[in-house]
């Protein structure tokens, strides 16, 4: 009901943002970047899980808020394997038009997937239940990419 109150509100997870940012790059520029991605992972699997469970209001904006800080982890973790590829690649703007594409196949084909279960008659949770293959799949890649670097101090 207040500018003034959203504003502050968007402040303050912009500034835990920039904190989760540095502490998960620090971390990740010394190597730790497998330790990162068994963190993330298990936020997410414990948001999407809430989300699944989240049959009352209260668990419901329990399963929002842990969500919103899951992107805090999971973006800088994903797109610090996915820039230092790029810049490895041979092209880097064919490197990231085929990346930013194949990830917006996975998920509308996710998308409409889940849309199909739905109209056969599966629950919503059902159809939450599906991203499990795509956090899986997401989990494995960039746990191998993480394990290839070396360890500093």
């Amino acid at each position: 009901q207040s500018y003034a109150a959203y504003g502050g509100a968007m402040a303050a997870a912009a500034l835990v943002g920039i904190l989760f940012g540095l502490f998960l790059g620090k971390n990740i520029d010394r190597g730790h970047g497998t330790r990162i991605v068994w963190i993330t992972f298990g936020l997410v699997m414990v948001s999407y899980t809430s989300r699944v469970i989240g049959v009352t209001p209260t668990l419901a904006v329990l399963a929002n808020t842990i969500g919103a800080v899951v992107g805090f982890f999971y973006v800088p973790t994903l797109l610090t394997a996915a820039y230092n590829l790029s810049k490895a690649a041979p092209c880097q703007f064919r490197f990231q038009f085929v990346g930013e594409s194949a990830w917006d196949v996975g998920c509308a084909a996710g998308c409409l997937v889940a849309a199909g279960a739905i109209w056969a008659g599966a629950p919503i949770h059902g159809a939450i239940l599906l991203c499990f293959v795509g956090v899986a799949g997401s989990f494995l890649v960039l746990r191998r990419y993480y394990a290839g670097l070396a360890v500093t101090t």
